[in-house]
């Protein structure tokens, strides 16, 4: 892992917060470059790419890592993906496993069609998409005050 032992617990936080940050800048603020005429979606598209493959050739040519010691090595595939079948067939994991795949089943036409019917009614896309931008700070705050009680030595 790239994060020091003492912050392993808040892998889930950064996790969290880096993508809200990326589905942020990469909907409202393309929208919002777009309407200003800074960019298109193939220069903005572009820019990222090149973003993207810088930051992962700085990430592995200056990020070094510690060969694992022989007893922390992982088991092999095989292992490992009998171990999660066998998980998988606990009873507590497959009613979760239920809970988390029907969860929103009820919510996808309202989510589909709000936006449509916003715009049929003069709302222009660029302000739904403002809109959302004003409950980022929220999505990105509340898992780093979770963190609070879910990282440590005793989540």
């Amino acid at each position: 892992t790239m994060l020091r032992p003492e912050s392993v617990g808040w892998a889930a936080t950064c996790n969290a917060a880096g993508q809200t940050l990326g589905a942020a800048f990469g909907f409202t603020g393309y929208m919002m470059l777009e309407q200003l005429k800074l960019v298109t979606l193939a220069s903005f598209m572009f820019i990222l790419g090149i973003v993207f493959i810088t930051v992962t050739v700085l990430v592995a040519l200056l990020k070094t890592e510690k060969p694992v010691p022989l007893e922390d090595e992982p088991d092999g595939i095989v292992t490992t993906y009998r171990l999660m079948l066998s998980m998988a067939n606990l009873r507590p994991v497959q009613v979760l496993m239920a809970v988390l795949a029907t969860w929103k089943m009820a919510f996808p036409i309202t989510d589909a069609i709000a936006p449509l019917k916003f715009q049929e009614n003069g709302v222009p896309k660029e302000y739904l998409a403002y809109m959302t931008s004003l409950l980022m700070p929220m999505s990105i705050v509340l898992p780093v005050i979770a963190a609070r009680w879910t990282s440590g030595k005793a989540p």
